[in-house]
């Protein structure tokens, strides 16, 4: 029975051609916008889960309300903010800062300018990423530590392990490899390749550190980033950011 409809079906296809592929290409169409709409779709909603405990990272964020005008988000704070939420808030196991500058790097005759991602020792205790070589926990603890990825540790040494070799940020300072990343995958708002100890005195974070006056008067370009105890709800540290802000960011005689 089911032979006779089949062999029917294809004689109705036969003698419509032109009907018969229209229908098939679109429907050949369609399956595949729906199929790449659902791989597009799983694919944002999966950026940063390879980082472990990804529920529990928050990064910092600024909602800033001008007069005439709605909220402008900006993803960065004050770089005294980290301190101060790690004091003000038990629940946060860890926070650490980034920031990023753009150097000249060189390993021999090589030079090439990349951006450095300068950060907190403690920023691989919010952000556990895949490590290929050395310990995360004190790669960066010294002031002249670097970390890097396996890409760019083959782009300036040629090979997948360069730790304990050294190279150079704008032909001034020397700074030891204490290790390789796995490379970042693509589903994660991370564009650092390049992570260096923030504890060096000529780092962009030691730099803001040292600048006078409030900290609402100090550059706004940190990323910071909190993790939070299993137990800690985010609804709860929300609600309680509001006198946070009225605390720590006011304006010198407001």
């Amino acid at each position: 029975m089911f032979h006779n409809y089949l062999m029917a079906a294809l004689r109705n296809l036969a003698r419509n051609r032109l009907y018969a592929g229209i229908n098939i290409g679109g429907l050949a169409v369609g399956f595949a916008a729906a199929i790449l709409i659902g791989l597009f779709v799983r694919d944002e909603f999966s950026y940063d889960s390879f980082i472990p405990g990804h529920r529990h990272v928050y990064r910092v964020a600024t909602f800033r309300v001008l007069p005439g005008r709605g909220p402008i988000f900006v993803p960065v704070v004050p770089p005294d903010v980290a301190a101060w939420i790690k004091l003000d808030f038990p629940k946060v196991q860890s926070a650490a800062r980034l920031a990023s500058e753009q150097v000249g790097l060189r390993r021999g005759n090589f030079e090439a300018s990349e951006y450095v991602a300068w950060a907190d020792p403690s920023i691989f205790e919010v952000l556990p990423l895949k490590v290929f070589a050395g310990n995360l926990r004190t790669a960066l603890q010294r002031p002249d530590a670097i970390v890097l990825t396996r890409q760019m540790a083959r782009k300036y040494f040629g090979r997948d392990n360069p730790i304990g070799e050294t190279i150079e940020i704008n032909r001034q300072h020397s700074m030891q490899v204490t290790a390789v990343l796995m490379d970042l995958p693509s589903n994660t708002h991370l564009d650092a390749r390049i992570f260096a100890s923030g504890r060096a005195a000529y780092s962009r974070l030691a730099v803001l550190d040292a600048m006078p006056g409030p900290a609402i008067q100090k550059p706004w370009n940190t990323f910071t980033y909190i993790r939070l105890s299993p137990a800690a709800s985010i609804d709860e540290l929300a609600r309680a950011l509001p006198d946070f802000v009225d605390r720590h960011l006011q304006f010198p005689g407001a």
